[in-house]
């Protein structure tokens, strides 16, 4: 998109790696309030730009990306047209909390987001842990999800966030549901 308005609009310098500052990428770039409030968090060795001053192309490339938002869409369904979101999806979040003695309880929440249903992950867990599982709503502002449903909440008996044996909750998700490790957050750390 970058270089075909480049292009279009002939802002490559005779060199071929400046370019050609106008008003039109001048505002996006340079004088943008978004644009700014990066630059003053930074502190820049660059002189400042102007109106129909040169850039380098690298410098022109990297102030480019950092103008971009991440954008995500989970596909669910190969037919259903996708929706974007800004920003990264939202992560499976495992976690674990202490009950009396030594025993413990390991929690799964976010799976309505890659498209999987609590209940049934409830009964497949039960299957691959030979533990009692329980599944329950989770209460708040945060807790509604699209529909007006509530998020749902996976406990299962034990400590389940990382095992040496390799039966764990990351695991499952990855081999049974095909949940990349990236959108898996499993933290070790109890709670009490």
């Amino acid at each position: 998109f970058l270089w075909s308005y480049i292009e279009h609009n002939r802002l490559l310098s005779s060199n071929k790696q400046q370019i050609v500052i106008n008003q039109a990428l001048f505002h996006m770039l340079y004088d943008s309030k978004m644009m700014k409030l990066k630059r003053d968090t930074k502190t820049s060795s660059h002189a400042p730009v102007t109106v129909n001053s040169e850039v380098h192309r690298k410098d022109l490339v990297s102030l480019f990306d950092e103008y971009m938002q991440a954008h995500t869409a989970v596909i669910l369904d190969p037919d259903e047209e996708p929706k974007f979101k800004p920003g990264f999806p939202a992560k499976i979040e495992i976690t674990t909390d202490k009950r009396q003695g030594r025993k413990f309880m390991t929690h799964v929440v976010g799976l309505e987001t890659y498209g999987i249903d609590a209940n049934e992950f409830a009964l497949t867990a039960k299957k691959y842990f030979a533990a009692a599982v329980t599944v329950s709503s989770l209460q708040g502002k945060n807790a509604k999800i699209k529909g007006g449903k509530l998020k749902q909440k996976v406990s299962i008996q034990g400590n389940l966030v990382k095992d040496v044996s390799q039966k764990d909750v990351p695991t499952l998700l990855t081999q049974h549901y095909a949940i990349p490790v990236q959108f898996i957050s499993a933290k070790a750390t109890v709670t009490k």
